[in-house]
């Protein structure tokens, strides 16, 4: 993987941790979905 997409997966993981995508409410994707987008707005 070069250098520059590497860095870009390391942002998409800090963010997803800024988010608290670990402590997501529920194991359904469907659920965490809508509570995401709902986080978004």
């Amino acid at each position: 993987m070069p250098a520059r997409a590497h860095a870009v997966v390391e942002d998409r993981v800090r963010a997803g941790k800024a988010r608290g995508l670990r402590n997501l409410p529920s194991k359904n994707g469907t659920v965490n979905q809508g509570g995401m987008l709902a986080a978004d707005l």
